[in-house]
């Protein structure tokens, strides 16, 4: 299920072109399929977008490909185009320094 919208030229990429690689599979499909691949993606598996940082931490390969088109005056993918994703809000972890509660402060102080 998609939670939010955001555009082509929104995506910011959490890995480099060159962490993400060659990607023939997505290279060699259409406009179509490549939208269709991030908006109906199979598998449970569509573009995340983390709420904190707002970098794709999954789909790096997908949003470089449609950054990639959206700058091709051939293709139907423009900067503008609307894609589907699915936000990613990391958990809270409590910083190691912090000292748990004393058990007085625990039971306020009754035992």
């Amino acid at each position: 299920m998609h939670n939010a919208t955001c555009t082509v030229k929104d995506l910011d990429p959490l890995h480099s072109p060159k962490t993400s690689g060659n990607r023939p599979g997505l290279q060699n499909l259409s406009d179509q399929e490549l939208l269709d691949s991030v908006n109906n993606p199979q598998n449970n598996d569509p573009i995340r977008i983390n709420t904190d940082t707002g970098k794709v931490i999954d789909g790096n390969g997908r949003a470089y490909e449609l950054l990639r088109r959206s700058s091709d005056p051939e293709s139907s993918i423009a900067p503008d185009t609307p894609i589907y994703y699915e936000p990613y809000t990391p958990s809270s972890i409590p910083d190691p320094w912090d000292e748990p509660p004393s058990l007085w402060d625990l039971f306020n102080g009754e035992w």
